[in-house]
């Protein structure tokens, strides 16, 4: 008799206990409900709120229900919220910065658990969402921390708003490029190197972000890391110009002819009438200071694609050069009748030079879907191009055109 009554005793003492677990999980709902009803007075509430939830996912009987995570993810959320306020009308407050961090992230936990714990259950999709609208808040304040130029906290709440996203199928791009961008200006180059090669090993932009990957490692002193990634990225992009063109200038650099002409070799043999081989070449041979020659390859590429804007660009800045080179030979000359030929001659080379400018500048400007066009203009290739032109028409005496573009410069 006295086993059976000790049983029964504990089994009503267990009860007992679920029952005191349940009971948190509502009272921190009900404190929370107060504080919401009236943040001026209540404040008590919301941390009476913070620590019913703190016990209640301690223990086992409410640990494994998703309203008692739901819960805990918006009562942190509410906490986070003042504190980010904090964060944006004083950038510099440390306690701030860091509590709204802290609680944001516990936030989001609290919802990846309650969905994790039931993805088609009551609570499913609302966590969901809130997964994704507290890594959201995360991202800002990795934005607050970049503009207080606190770059390790911007690089820690970009790579937490990434991760977070990543474990509800969404790829947070934004975020990811962030981390690499706070990484460089905090003058953390590695870092910002593995960034940008998270991202195009995954797939986003690889030739825009292995090329990026490839400098950061370079400026980090990493040379051998950077050839490894570029290998890794020509195997993967085989017809990537630009990894191409950064694989070529790293022989360059190590004066490996060898390499250098088998790499040409083998485009041209693939694709004979590809301009980006032409390029290419022309950039070759412009690096070597062979100008005539880099101007042939430019226009054999042209001639291949119209629109090869890059083309146009380099052929005008070397007959720009040429021009430059044949005016400071003119000016040493003494004899009247030559020194006017040579500028004669330079400013035949001028004429030139505008006309690729002229095309140049008409090209469009990159965008996601042709970011490394051959056929594009970035902007400020484009405003280059238009100094050029302005500097050549004021040599030229064409006033009018000058004019012309400088209204182009001021838009």
């Amino acid at each position: 008799m006295l086993k059976k009554s000790v049983i029964a005793i504990l089994v009503v003492a267990n009860i007992g206990s679920l029952q005191a677990q349940h009971a948190k999980v509502t009272n921190a709902y009900n404190y929370l409900q107060a504080y919401l009803k009236d943040p001026k007075t209540e404040v008590a509430s919301l941390t009476s709120a913070q620590q019913q939830i703190d016990e209640a996912i301690l223990h086992m009987k409410t640990n494994d229900q998703p309203k008692t995570w739901k819960y805990r993810g918006d009562i942190y959320l509410t906490l986070f919220q003042p504190n980010f306020e904090v964060v944006k009308s004083n950038p510099t407050d440390r306690t701030a910065f860091e509590k709204a961090s802290n609680f944001v992230k516990i936030s989001c936990e609290s919802y990846q658990k309650c969905y994790d714990l039931a993805p088609t259950g009551e609570y499913a999709q609302d966590a969901k969402k809130r997964v994704e609208g507290t890594s959201n808040s995360l991202y800002n304040l990795g934005i607050q921390a970049i503009n207080s130029k606190n770059y390790d906290d911007a690089i820690n709440q970009f790579d937490m708003a990434a991760n977070y996203k990543s474990k509800i199928g969404i790829v947070d791009t934004n975020s990811m490029n962030n981390a690499g961008v706070a990484a460089q200006y905090g003058s953390k180059y590695e870092i910002a190197g593995d960034r940008f090669l998270k991202m195009a090993d995954a797939g986003i932009n690889p030739s825009k972000y292995y090329g990026l990957a490839i400098d950061f490692y370079k400026k980090a002193g990493l040379d051998e890391k950077a050839f490894q990634v570029l290998k890794q990225a020509r195997a993967k992009n085989p017809k990537d110009a630009n990894l191409l063109r950064a694989e070529l200038n790293y022989h360059l650099a190590k004066n490996d002819s060898q390499e250098i002409e088998k790499l040409l070799g083998d485009m041209a043999a693939a694709n004979p009438n590809d301009p980006t081989t032409m390029v290419l070449k022309a950039d070759i041979a412009n690096k070597k200071g062979n100008v005539d020659q880099a101007i042939e390859e430019y226009q054999k590429a042209i001639d291949l694609d119209p629109n090869c804007a890059i083309a146009y660009f380099n052929i005008g800045a070397m007959y720009q050069n040429k021009a430059a080179t044949i005016y400071q030979e003119s000016d040493k000359m003494k004899d009247m009748k030559k020194s006017a030929a040579a500028s004669k001659q330079g400013n035949g080379f001028l004429e030139k030079a505008s006309t690729f400018f002229e095309k140049y500048i008409t090209f469009p400007e990159p965008d996601a879907k042709n970011m490394n066009s051959l056929n594009t203009a970035d902007a400020q290739s484009k405003q280059d191009a238009m100094l050029q032109l302005k500097k050549i028409y004021v040599r030229l005496d064409k006033m009018d055109k000058a004019a012309e573009i400088q209204k182009k410069l001021k838009k």
